[in-house]
């Protein structure tokens, strides 16, 4: 979920052409409209994101009743913060000295201060209309999303912008930040050819395996199902164990246990979300030879366990529980279970550890399939050499 406002720093400030009394304040990645000398750089703010939704009651925001007011049966009666032209220049938002606001105590830069301002965010409900459903006043069929703004996470620019300081002087043609993005995208393929080179290359010290899958979430929940982004790639699927709708793939590791330490993973493969783990396992196990691996109930099939015998392959996986008219699970079965539970905790570290350190389940900014596999295993890759 977005922070609508946050405490922030005055990156920089730039002059407005023929305006005498405004000029730019940017703040990470946006630009805001100010009353000149309001600012200096370095200054800390209150910075409202477009679609803020303010109390229409406060005297401190007085002076854009003229220009943000609004009043529904939805929303109620507020202002509402969106993009505006001033000069040629657009106002991305709000940015108001920190010392007008004397109830905020914290002010660390990134501190939420949202709810402390009962600010909301501006929508309008989903309703049926004649030409099928209609949000608000938008034209039906363009998307919506309330995930954070690229613009608003400034550490996804810090690599172009640190290029852009340091390196210009030494070379005049650097490219602009969406080429740079079209250029780290077509190294998707050696980033994965350096994640497996870098894994394969590890010593084995178990034939013991553990095989599971986690999502990496493109959109979810309501926007699940109107996503088109990497739609070659990416479909619709569920994630039983975060019980939620998303949209966009599958991550399955095959990983070889170590004592007292995460797996290391041996094959990793993408798919797309509605692919059932069995599948995936299936090919991931094809070639394999005189190991033992645990898995969840997903990875059941008699047919294909007897199909991995044939390799020297053991696949643990533990008992479904039966339904009332059966007979529940013996003390043999349950214990079965319990063990099968414990060597399986030890990919869930491995997964957690993947996400903690890469963030890498959160793919709503990708915007291409390209760019999804490159987000994918450049941060694997990275992994696979400075952790696994």
């Amino acid at each position: 979920m977005r922070n609508l406002v946050t405490i922030q720093e005055i990156a920089a400030i730039k002059p407005i052409e023929g305006a005498d009394a405004i000029e730019l304040v940017l703040i990470k990645g946006w630009q805001c409209v100010s009353k000149k000398n309001e600012f200096k750089q370095g200054d800390l703010c209150v910075y409202f994101e477009v679609d803020s939704f303010l109390p229409a009651g406060d005297a401190r925001y007085e002076f854009l009743h003229r220009t943000s007011y609004r009043k529904n049966e939805f929303m109620g009666e507020g202002l509402r913060i969106k993009i505006m032209p001033m000069r040629e220049e657009i106002s991305q938002g709000l940015a108001l000295p920190i010392t007008t606001f004397p109830e905020i105590s914290n002010t660390v830069v990134g501190v939420d201060v949202t709810e402390i301002l009962s600010v909301r965010k501006w929508e309008m409900p989903e309703v049926m209309g004649t030409s099928g459903i209609e949000i608000g006043s938008k034209p039906f069929g363009i998307p919506t999303t309330d995930e954070t703004r690229v613009q608003s996470m400034p550490e996804f620019t810090d690599i172009y912008n640190f290029a852009e300081q340091h390196l210009r002087r030494y070379c005049e043609h650097l490219p602009t930040y969406k080429q740079f993005c079209v250029r780290v995208n077509k190294l998707a393929p050696v980033f994965a050819e350096l994640c497996n080179a870098e894994l394969n290359a590890k010593v084995t010290t178990s034939k013991t395996h553990l095989l599971d899958s986690a999502p990496i979430v493109v959109a979810k929940r309501s926007r699940s199902g109107i996503a088109r982004t990497a739609s070659e790639l990416c479909d619709k699927g569920y994630c039983a164990s975060q019980k939620i709708w998303y949209y966009g793939v599958k991550l399955h590791i095959l990983a070889e246990e170590r004592p007292h330490t995460v797996p290391v993973p041996r094959k990793i493969l993408v798919t797309r979300a509605s692919e059932h783990d069995l599948n995936a396992g299936k090919l991931m196990l094809e070639n394999a030879e005189d190991i033992e691996v645990f898995g969840d109930k997903a990875y059941i099939d008699g047919e294909w366990g007897y199909d991995l015998q044939l390799q020297w392959v053991q696949l643990h996986t533990p008992f479904k529980e039966r339904s009332k008219k059966q007979l529940p699970l013996d003390d043999g079965e349950r214990a079965w279970n319990a063990m099968v539970s414990t060597h399986r905790q030890q990919i869930e570290s491995l997964f957690s550890q993947i996400s903690r350190l890469t963030d890498i389940q959160n793919a709503s900014f990708v915007r291409s399939e390209q760019g999804l596999l490159s987000f994918i295993w450049a941060k694997l890759a990275c992994l696979a050499f400075l952790y696994w």
